[in-house]
C-alpha cells in the first residue's frame, strides 16, 4: 500500500507544476477532473492522473452535476460518456481551463 501511496503522491505533485491549483475541489480542478473523465472514458482512468480513487472521482462528479443542476455524464459498469448537456457543459470546460492556464502563464 506505501508504494501506491507514493505513486498518487508523485502524480499529485505532477499535477501541480501542470497548473492545477493547490487547493482541491476548485472550481478549475473540477473542470479539470471531469474533463479528464470524459478524456480517459471512465472513473478509474480520471483516478489515475490525480490523487483519488474512482469512487472519489465519481462522487466529485456526482457533486459537479448537482451544483450545474444537470445531469452530465451517463454511467455504465465500466465507462462513462457524457450527456448532450455533458458535452456542452465540456466545450465550454475546456475553454475555461485552457484561459485560466494561459493566464496563469502570462502572470509569471
Amino acid at each position: 500500500m506505501a508504494g501506491w501511496e507514493t505513486h498518487k503522491k508523485a502524480q499529485w505533485l505532477c499535477q501541480l507544476r501542470k497548473g492545477m491549483s493547490m487547493l482541491p475541489d476548485t472550481l478549475t480542478d473540477q473542470f479539470v477532473l471531469y474533463l479528464d473523465v470524459l478524456d480517459g472514458g471512465s472513473f478509474s482512468a480520471a483516478a489515475r492522473k490525480h490523487p483519488l480513487t474512482p469512487s472519489a472521482v465519481a462522487r466529485r462528479m456526482d457533486a459537479l452535476e448537482r451544483a450545474v443542476g444537470s445531469t452530465l455524464l451517463v454511467r455504465t459498469t465500466h465507462t462513462v460518456r457524457a450527456t448532450p448537456a455533458g458535452l456542452a457543459f465540456a466545450d465550454r470546460a475546456r475553454r475555461i481551463v485552457t484561459e485560466l492556464r494561459l493566464a496563469r502563464a502570462e502572470a509569471v
